[in-house]
């Protein structure tokens, strides 16, 4: 079971759409929280559409990842270790104790983000190409 679980988890295919699926969130929890009219939020707005462009810029090379392209696949795995760097930073020395939620989201991703991006730079063309399909052979026998 536990073995399934990280199989999964380290699937280089898992790992870029988790954090397109975090990428999501923060833009969803951005234009949520902060989307107002008080001029104390004019700098939320403004980062909205940066969000999103970002997003779209992710999901654009995450195609290209998929597709097998070995730069681009490096440019992924570049943007998701720098994310978890990033996230795990926030989480242990900028959010406060008392926002126990959010400190554990922060560092568990991040956490999990450094994983990846080490995993993605660490797998071989053909390895990234055919990992999801011999763990699906694995899990049949």
């Amino acid at each position: 079971m536990i073995k399934r679980i990280f199989s999964f988890l380290s699937d280089p295919k898992t790992i870029i759409c988790i954090f397109l699926c975090v990428s999501l969130v923060g833009i969803i929890s951005l234009g949520v929280y902060g989307n107002s009219t008080d001029i104390k939020h004019l700098p939320y707005n403004k980062l909205l559409g940066l969000k999103i462009l970002s997003f779209v810029t992710y999901s654009v090379i995450a195609y290209f990842t998929y597709r097998g392209l070995k730069v681009v696949r490096w440019i992924m795995a570049t943007i998701i270790l720098l994310a978890g760097i990033h996230a795990t930073f926030l989480g242990i020395f900028v959010v406060g104790w008392h926002q126990y939620f959010l400190k554990t989201y922060f560092t568990v991703f991040g956490l999990y983000f450094i994983f990846g991006g080490f995993f993605l730079f660490r797998l071989k063309n053909s390895e990234f190409l055919t990992s999801a399909l011999n763990r699906r052979r694995e899990n049949c026998h």
